[in-house]
């Protein structure tokens, strides 16, 4: 499995598990978004822990010149806190909050590591404790990426023209904007086309499995890019002398390790990934997260 499937992996199992912690109340604080950020970059995805720690942390981060003192980092998170969470203290669309929110955490760049991800699972369960998605499943990290130097650009232009910046802060919102309006776009266009191909191996896999077909290996051929033998807590979905043959022989296969006897109990990528094939149009590509 490469570097790059694991972080996409890794992302989205944050993404999860951030809507797991803001499901039930719909309150996003400050500790869920050190313990998601925890999920992503481990010991590095904190706080600093004192004014001293904080030198540890870069004093520039592209364009960005983040807060440096611990004191003054908290005291920050606790007032985005706060405006996320309390709609007495702004009438904005939740669409317009939403892209203040995510250019003041950036701009305060709390961790060590992975506030870029970690910015991005933000807007996603923003957009969910406001009843504007069901599932956390508008992804922006491609629109970033794409437009990675007027993303940086112009975020630091809001903090150079303060406080005369109204025309910056527009600047920044309609660049927001068109980032999920071009993200829910492709999104609809994804969800459509797995759909499509579930269906399609659904058709394929009935008469390869016969009686022993169950809908468990369909979902967890999508679930999971990668599949295997046995999964975790699940007994295998074939009998396991032949399991490897069958997916090899009818899903195209391909092993991950030079021996084959290993490769029985490794990893085999199928064609149901075939949305993130270099092959495909580039909605369908797999990337990593645009920035740590």
């Amino acid at each position: 499995m490469s570097i790059a499937t694991k972080e996409v992996l890794n992302y989205r199992e944050a993404i999860q598990y951030g809507f797991n912690l803001i499901k039930e109340d719909k309150i996003l604080s400050t500790n869920k978004i050190k313990s998601r950020a925890a999920s992503i970059g481990g010991q590095q995805s904190r706080f600093p822990l004192s004014a001293g720690d904080s030198t540890q942390r870069p004093t520039r981060c592209r364009d960005l010149y983040p807060p440096q003192d611990a004191t003054d980092i908290e005291r920050l998170m606790g007032n985005l806190e706060a405006f996320i969470n309390d709609e007495s203290l702004s009438d904005c669309d939740p669409l317009i909050k939403m892209a203040i929110i995510h250019h003041q955490f950036e701009s305060i760049h709390p961790f060590f590591d992975g506030n870029g991800r970690t910015g991005r699972i933000i807007n996603i369960l923003y957009l969910v404790i406001n009843g504007l998605l069901d599932l956390p499943i508008l992804y922006l990290s491609r629109f970033i990426t794409r437009n990675k130097t007027d993303y940086y650009r112009l975020i630091q232009s809001i903090r150079d023209n303060a406080p005369d910046n109204h025309r910056e802060w527009e600047a920044w919102v309609l660049f927001m904007l068109t980032g999920i309006e071009e993200t829910a776009h492709e999104t609809i266009h994804l969800v459509e086309g797995i759909g499509r191909l579930m269906q399609e191996f659904k058709t394929r896999l009935k008469p390869i499995f016969g009686k022993q077909y169950r809908h468990e290996l369909l979902n967890n051929l999508f679930f999971h890019p990668y599949t295997k033998n046995r999964l975790p807590g699940s007994r295998p979905f074939h009998p396991a002398q032949n399991r490897y043959q069958v997916l090899r022989s009818h899903c195209r296969g391909r092993s991950t390790a030079k021996s084959q006897d290993l490769a029985r109990k490794l990893l085999y990528q199928h064609p149901a990934c075939r949305p993130f094939s270099s092959t495909t149009p580039p909605i369908f590509r797999s990337s990593p997260p645009a920035d740590r």
